[in-house]
């Protein structure tokens, strides 16, 4: 009696066992239903306006089901609204976002990177960033099948490892907290450590981003997909986050004339690694900030700068900034009948009429020029030579006139392209302005900071 009761107990628990390893097998075998999936920082989380408002509008324009799983610290994980799952699988549309997060927390995400606890960074920007790679970690399996399986991949990272890594690590506003009693010395030091910062995070953005397109390609190749084939990558590319952004102490300083070299030279980047990988690459160099609808676009002082304020400023604008993202992430996407143009197109966001374009010195007349008020696209007749500069006199929904300087560039595979070179409400006194405070804020300073990535 006793070696039967054993040996059913026995039978019982070897087959308990059968079916929890089958279980765990069956679960670990589930496939994932994306069919779009986002890396990126706080732009993918789209901070300012509802959460992760671009990704929502890209996957709309795509038509993909609204089934959304979302990671990050203020986007609910736990929470279901608006389309979101809690099952990372059943999702649609897979988005891993959030404000702090690098290419290496990407990376993370997809098995291709360690988690490093005592990474000085995640000391320096705060606990977002290090609950960012804990997901990472905890759902990689999960991510990998999410890319293996979703028809576009869009990344949008870049501008953390090197413009808020090196705000964070060089503590760049603490630092000029006392501007007004600091002297040209050593305001001249304090940039020049942020310089160094920027150059170290450079250097881990041009080491880390190719590796994340590799890692992509990789998976994919897994599968048996091909780029172009079976799949698209969106590469989103940098802007400046400073345009007409002042600092206000004695008299008004422009930030954005800081960092002027670093998103032209991130761009330059995306464009040769485009070249060599083959994805699609989605120019935001011309996106609304909140700093240039004249909202939260100065700081008062250094040592009373809001969180908030800065981030509303130096992030997309909501929502012509976040849908201008939106436009250009589907308009990067292969199109069935591609169009050859030799005209210049410029999205201009809230502009709602145009009515100035001048070339150098010379206004161009109407028949040069188109102005579309439903797509906010201006379109140049005229054929331009590459590196000109031409300015755009415009009237924003503010009722504001804006006036903002483009430089154009050409190539044999994307024809012509115009880049914000800064845009103001008042030209003449952005001049009057830099060149009053050229001597405190430090030329030598400011030089060296512009020329760092420049090629």
């Amino acid at each position: 009696m006793k070696k039967t009761f054993k040996r059913v107990i026995t039978m019982v628990l070897c087959l308990a066992l059968v079916l929890s390893v089958s279980a765990f097998a069956m679960a670990d075998d589930a496939e994932s239903k994306a069919e779009i999936v986002f890396f990126g920082d706080s732009v993918t989380q789209a901070w300012g306006s509802d959460d992760f408002y671009f990704c929502q509008r890209v996957a709309d324009g795509l038509g993909i089901d609204n089934s959304v799983f979302v990671t990050g610290t203020s986007s609910g994980v736990t929470v279901e609204k608006d389309g979101r799952t809690t099952n990372i699988l059943d999702a649609k549309r897979v988005i891993y976002g959030n404000s702090g997060v690098r290419t290496y927390e990407a990376l993370i995400a997809l098995g291709a990177a360690e988690y490093d606890s005592t990474d000085t960074y995640y000391a320096a920007v705060s606990s977002e960033a290090q609950t960012m790679a804990n997901e990472a970690v905890k759902n990689t399996v999960n991510y990998v099948k999410a890319v293996k399986s979703a028809k576009t991949i869009v990344i949008q990272t870049g501008s953390d490892d090197v413009l808020y890594y090196a705000q964070m690590q060089s503590n760049l506003l603490g630092a000029l907290g006392n501007i007004d009693s600091m002297t040209t010395d050593d305001i001249a030091a304090v940039l020049g450590d942020y310089a160094a910062c920027l150059a170290e995070g450079f250097a881990n953005f041009s080491n880390d981003f190719p590796t994340l397109i590799e890692r992509v390609m990789e998976l994919k190749s897994e599968v048996g997909q091909v780029m172009g084939k079976d799949y698209n990558i969106v590469v989103v590319g940098a802007y400046n986050p400073v345009f007409g952004l002042k600092i206000i102490n004695e008299s008004a300083t422009p930030v954005g004339d800081l960092i002027s070299g670093i998103t032209i030279a991130m761009n330059a980047k995306f464009n040769e690694w485009q070249e060599t990988y083959g994805f699609c690459f989605a120019d935001i160099a011309n996106v609304e900030t909140g700093a240039m609808t004249g909202v939260n676009d100065t700081f008062i002082d250094f040592a009373s700068i809001s969180v908030h304020d800065s981030c509303i400023a130096t992030h997309p604008s909501y929502t012509e900034g976040y849908d201008y993202i939106a436009r250009q992430v589907l308009a990067a996407l292969p199109q069935e009948k591609p169009v050859i143009d030799t005209n210049i197109r410029i999205d201009l966001g809230s502009v709602k009429s145009v009515s100035k374009v001048i070339l150098g010195t010379a206004v161009l007349g109407k028949d040069s020029y188109s102005f579309d008020p439903e797509t906010r696209i201006l379109t140049v007749k005229t054929l331009i030579p590459s590196s000109t500069l031409f300015t755009v006199t415009s009237v924003g929904s503010d009722g504001r006139v804006y006036i903002a300087t483009y430089q154009v560039s050409y190539s044999i595979k994307d024809g012509y392209s115009a880049y914000l070179m800064y845009s103001t409400v008042d030209l003449a006194s952005t001049v009057s302005i830099v060149a009053n405070n050229a001597a405190k804020v430090g030329k030598a300073a400011i030089s060296a900071i512009k020329g760092l990535f420049a090629r």
